[in-house]
């Protein structure tokens, strides 16, 4: 019964940890601007927005495609990582993006936020990748 919780508590704290790891990267952008002494409500050219879009989704498709064609080795906290990838892009584009196409004002803000999701969902890939060669190579 113990080694049930242990292993319960094991996969939770691995589910937190790369939790943490991937939610580190995406505000790692906000932390350049900062030391760059960059505000972050500077109006930058919009065309750096929409190849940083496309390149997370893309990564978003990735996932999407590595986690449908796997799903039968994919545990909790997989699932749980490719939910805040999902979550982090989806809050990226909804409260941040679009509102600033709207005004048709792009900032470092937004910048610094889809550049954030772009690094989320990296991280998400690149650990995704490492667990699942766990499976094809024991």
């Amino acid at each position: 019964m113990s080694s049930a919780k242990g292993s319960i508590a094991r996969k939770s704290l691995i589910a937190l940890s790369f939790i943490f790891l991937v939610l580190l990267f995406g505000f790692v952008p906000f932390i350049i601007a900062f030391l760059y002494g960059v505000s972050l409500g500077s109006e930058i050219n919009p065309t750096f927005l929409n190849g940083m879009i496309t390149a997370s989704g893309i990564f978003l498709g990735f996932i999407s495609a590595m986690s449908i064609s796997r799903s039968e080795l994919l545990d909790y906290a997989d699932y749980l990582l490719i939910t805040v990838d999902f979550a982090f892009f989806f809050i990226t584009i909804s409260v941040y993006i679009f509102p600033a196409q709207l005004r048709n004002i792009i900032t470092v803000n937004e910048l610094a936020w889809i550049t954030g999701s772009l690094n989320v969902n990296a991280v998400t890939a690149i650990i995704l990748i490492g667990r699942l060669r766990k499976f094809k190579n024991p």
